[in-house]
């Protein structure tokens, strides 16, 4: 056994001696390591967690009292539409549709109802219900009674849970108009606050979930809804917390045995846990492992490699130097010069490479001769893979426009290109390449490949390409007028039409359409003119061209009406940040109008499905989510693929 081998294989056992060691080493330390920080991330999160229950919480009163004052609004529209229509005849489905509520009474200074969009309800007195005796005052016309609201949801006479808002009729000193609200109008309001949905809307990776058990029912209220726990919890719950306590700890789940890191605090009679699952903890540490490792492998092969250098040290020097100065040799040295070596091979070596140099040198002279016999706008090259040498013409780089470095990196690329098209290298294999230059030239590369060489002539073409561009545009503004529209440079419903069709002929179409509706445009034309309403749609086309992708479908319907088409569906939170965003700018851009107008933007999202399998369809959908958006207060907007198609 030679003494090189001696040494490589006693370093190779020292080696995977020491790294045995290291990976136990290692290995423990990453376990504990990233226990530490889990239970850190888990500790931190539910901080925010609760800080974000709190923020619920207020925001669960406000919206009570937004419902009443949207409510309350409603009512006055409603007294104001029978004032002013009271003459000529009152449209109750009209004015229902524009209420969005279940019944609309007219009631006397009597208590009776003279007039409804219900008839039944036509000659019911209020003195004689019970229920209704909150109304009485405002029916008397008591000073400081302008209007009442009762929110107990009190049952009718079929057994509905109904909401009643009553406010002083505008054409009598006496009586009142009342709305009829179905419960269902609240329940929407409260849904949008409710601890189910706002811990659904916080992320967690697989191997996490979050809840929310009610200690007294052990009733599960909330479950973080991307994770594999669907219909059950997998910590053994400690219930007997008491309010406020925090508590951390490993549990173990007895049906499946699995081990969980869990951080749980009990606020208000409810226990709220965030949990990580043990075994993905252990995946991660195999991951770290296995990347330390690696290095240590690197690092040895580095060790070995080294050692191999030494032992031949008197050969390699000489032929490092030989490798050093061909490698300048093919960068473009022009001059190099092999030194004789210390034995009699590499002297021979060295003789040989200097008469090879001198050969290549007369090149460069043969090619500019040849290239001078041609016209100005054509130049020429050589390419040697072997030893990555090239030759070019005088004129080439100027023709091209780039540096010498540049024009030789492209040579280089576009043979590599051309050979891996091909399966089978072939001698003889040509081949023309249009490309446009830096220098703003169109140039035709002529191109012929043979025993690992490349040749090649550039020819400029800028003139005829000039010609078919200048028809190409007249051909894409013709084409352009028939789907664009003309004020704001979007695209136009014929274009939208076309391109939900081309989605569902899709094998598997998907896809979403944002229906975008500006609130109270119409107050802009009639108080500031239609020139400054043409003003505000061009913002807006400009804030949806900065907004969304130049491959997103951006269309303007008509009027004030927008829609944004996806060709892909996308996850809820990455939709849920660009439309906030969206909001965000135009609230900035367009806030002058905000204040003087009441300018604000609603959006309904539809998604492509099963169901859904027309551009109309779709577009029902998109409206039916865009009112629901305008019901909640507007200048918001609303994604629910559960929305019923608005008939």
């Amino acid at each position: 056994m030679t003494l090189r081998k001696s040494v490589i294989l006693s370093l190779l056992a020292g080696t995977g001696l020491l790294t045995f060691i290291m990976a136990w080493v290692f290995n423990r330390f990453i376990y504990s390591s990233n226990a530490a920080a889990e239970l850190k991330y888990l500790e931190s999160s539910m901080e925010q967690i609760i800080h974000s229950v709190e923020l619920n919480e207020k925001r669960e009163a406000d919206m009570y009292e937004m419902f009443e004052a949207d409510y309350l609004n409603r009512a006055n529209i409603a007294a104001n539409l029978y004032s002013r229509g009271k003459s000529d005849g009152i449209d109750w489905n009209d004015m229902l549709n524009i209420l969005e509520v279940e019944e609309v009474n007219i009631v006397d200074e009597y208590g009776t109802i003279v007039e409804s969009s219900n008839p039944d309800s036509i000659g019911i007195n209020f003195y004689e219900k019970e229920q209704f005796a909150e109304f009485l005052p405002l029916i008397e016309g008591r000073i400081g009674q302008e209007s009442h609201i009762q929110m107990e949801r009190l049952s009718d006479e079929r057994g509905d849970r109904k909401i009643y808002v009553g406010v002083r009729r505008l054409d009598a000193p006496k009586g009142m108009i009342q709305l009829e609200v179905s419960s269902e109008a609240l329940e929407q309001y409260e849904s949008l606050v409710s601890l189910k949905n706002l811990l659904k809307s916080i992320p967690t990776e697989r191997y996490r979930f979050l809840f929310a058990l009610e200690q007294k029912t052990k009733k599960l209220l909330a479950l973080s809804e991307n994770n594999d726990l669907q219909t059950e919890y997998s910590l053994e719950l400690i219930l007997d917390m008491e309010e406020g306590e925090e508590r951390t700890g490993t549990y173990i789940y007895d049906t499946t045995g699995k081990k969980w890191l869990a951080v749980l605090v009990c606020r208000k009679g409810i226990i709220y846990g965030y949990a990580s699952d043990m075994a993905g903890l252990q995946g991660r540490v195999r991951e770290s492992f296995i990347r330390g490792m690696a290095s240590v492998l690197i690092l040895s092969v580095f060790v070995l490699f080294f050692v191999y250098w030494l032992l031949g040290y008197t050969v390699l020097s000489d032929l490092e130097t030989i490798t050093q100065k061909m490698t300048r040799f093919i960068n473009g040295a022009e001059t190099v010069y092999f030194r004789e070596g210390k034995n009699r091979e590499i002297k021979e070596l060295s003789q040989d490479l200097n008469k090879l140099v001198s050969v290549i040198e007369t090149k460069q002279k043969r090619l500019c001769t040849l290239a001078n016999m041609f016209d100005e706008g054509v130049a020429a090259y050589e390419y040697y893979a072997d030893l990555n040498q090239i030759f070019c013409s005088d004129n080439l780089i100027s023709l091209v426009g780039l540096s010498e470095e540049e024009v030789h990196q492209k040579i280089r690329s576009d043979y590599e290109k051309a050979k891996m098209k091909r399966e089978v290298w072939e001698d003889g294999l040509y081949e023309e390449d249009r490309y446009q230059a830096q220098s703003g030239r169109t140039l035709m590369v002529h191109r012929t490949c043979f025993q690992n060489a490349s040749y090649g002539f550039v020819q400029d073409i800028t003139k005829d390409m000039k010609a078919i561009h200048k028809l190409h545009t007249k051909l894409s503004e013709e084409i352009s007028r028939n789907i664009t529209d003309s004020l704001t440079g979007l695209y136009n419903r014929k274009k939208l039409e076309e391109e939900v069709r081309q989605i569902f002929q899709e094998e598997k179409p998907q896809g979403m359409l944002i229906l975008i509706d500006l609130d109270n445009f119409k107050r802009i034309n009639d108080e500031a003119g239609h020139m400054e309403g043409d003003n505000v749609l061009k913002k807006f086309g400009r804030i949806l061209n900065r907004q969304f992708r130049s491959t997103d479908i951006k269309v303007r319907l008509g009027g004030d009406e927008f829609v944004i088409l996806l060709r892909q569906e996308l996850s809820v939170e990455v939709l849920q940040k660009k439309l906030n965003q969206f909001l965000d700018e135009v609230r900035t851009e367009l806030q002058k109008y905000y204040t003087d107008y009441k300018l604000s933007v609603s959006i309904g999202v539809a998604s492509v499905s099963q169901d859904v399998r027309s551009y109309e369809d779709l577009y029902k959908n998109a409206d039916a989510a865009m009112y629901v958006a305008k019901r909640s207060g507007k200048d918001r907007f609303y994604v629910n693929s559960d929305i019923p198609k608005k008939e």
